[in-house]
């Protein structure tokens, strides 16, 4: 057995270790955080009918999954769908650690 293929076996336990790891030095509870995005993106954008928000990070709030769907998005590119949710998310993006975003406009 090489090298990489003995990596590839031990590194999903070592992620599932460092995730139990991170998360006992978390405080906040996650799904109030994800809930308070997911409003935050409701308030702010008109027509939504999809709003799901992942925290990823292993309950620490450092990383989110984000797919919406908004009325908002119509005739707008990628780009400026996803700059509307920055916008709207500012504040919050400077204590995150990334963001992986989806976007999609109603039909």
């Amino acid at each position: 057995m090489g090298i990489l293929q003995r990596a590839s076996q031990n590194a999903l336990p070592l992620l599932s270790v460092a995730s139990r790891t991170l998360r006992g030095y978390c405080t906040v509870a996650n799904s109030e955080a994800e809930k308070a995005i997911a409003a935050k993106l409701k308030a702010g954008l008109t027509g939504v009918t999809r709003v799901e928000v992942q925290d990823t990070s292993g309950g620490c709030g450092a990383m989110y999954r984000i797919a919406i769907q908004a009325a908002d998005f119509k005739g707008q590119s990628i780009v400026k769908q996803h700059q509307l949710v920055h916008k709207l998310l500012a504040e919050d993006l400077k204590q995150w650690h990334g963001l992986t975003l989806e976007t999609k406009a109603t039909q």
